[in-house]
């Protein structure tokens, strides 16, 4: 973490010359596991992980433990 970014940017892809947004890739992906369910996802960067479930409304926490669950 922190490479060429700080945490904070990489999470929002606040710069524009290295592109990476990691909210948008769990909210995405969140979304292809929630539409089928045979696919799988494995996730290690739990600092990025809580710093997006913090900003998940009750609905998403919800459809994650669901996830998280049956995986």
């Amino acid at each position: 973490m922190g490479y060429k970014k700080t945490v904070e940017e990489y999470y929002t892809g606040a710069t524009p010359e290295v592109h990476a947004s990691v909210f948008d890739i769990l909210h995405t992906v969140t979304a292809a596991l929630l539409k089928d369910s045979r696919r799988k996802f494995t996730y290690v960067e739990m600092k990025f992980f809580n710093m997006w479930y913090k900003d998940l409304d009750a609905k998403g926490k919800e459809n994650v433990k669901k996830l998280i669950k049956n995986g």
